[in-house]
C-alpha cells in the first residue's frame, strides 16, 4: 500500500524501487529479532525521516535503532528446526508456551493447515488475542 502510493506521487523512481524493496526486507528480518511493536516504531520513524530529508532507502540509522528496537527475549522464544532445510526459526510463544503460527500472523492467506501445531493468536508482543498482526490494534495508554 505504502509502495503503490509513493510511486503514484513520484516519490519513488525505478531507480530507488530496490532500495525501497530491500528495506521492507530488513524491516521484516528486524521482526525476527526484535518485538514487532518496537519495529514498528522504528519503521514509523524511518518512514518520517525519509520523506523529509530524503535519504537513501535502506540507510541504516544506528540512533533510530538504539532508540526503537527491543530484542525479544529468549524467555519468549522458541528454536524450532524447519522440516525441509533444518535452519533454527525462532518462534515467539503463546501464553500457553506453544510457539505462534507465522503463517497465520504473516501470510495473505492465512494458515492453511486444519490441525496447525502453531497457535492461531496475535503475534504482537503481550497480546495472545485470536487475530492475526495485521488486526493487531494497539492499545492507548491511559494517563
Amino acid at each position: 500500500k505504502i509502495m503503490y502510493s509513493l510511486l503514484s506521487k513520484g516519490k519513488l523512481t525505478s531507480k530507488t524501487l530496490h532500495d525501497y524493496m530491500a528495506y521492507t526486507v530488513k524491516v521484516l528480518e528486524l521482526g525476527q529479532r526484535y518485538t514487532w511493536v518496537s519495529v514498528l516504531e522504528f519503521d514509523r520513524e524511518y518512514l518520517s525521516l525519509q520523506a523529509n530529508y530524503h535519504f537513501r532507502w535502506g540507510a541504516d540509522s544506528q540512533h533510530l535503532m538504539t532508540k526503537h528496537l527491543e530484542p525479544i527475549s529468549r524467555s519468549a522464544t522458541q528454536s524450532f528446526v524447519s522440516k525441509t532445510d533444518k535452519t533454527p526459526v525462532v518462534s515467539p510463544l503463546s501464553v500457553n508456551g506453544k510457539p505462534i503460527c507465522r503463517k497465520f500472523n504473516f501470510a495473505a492467506a492465512g494458515c492453511p493447515h486444519s490441525p496447525c501445531r502453531f497457535e492461531h493468536v496475535c503475534w504482537v508482543q503481550n497480546c495472545g488475542q485470536r487475530h492475526p498482526q495485521s488486526r493487531h490494534v494497539p492499545s492507548t495508554p491511559t494517563a
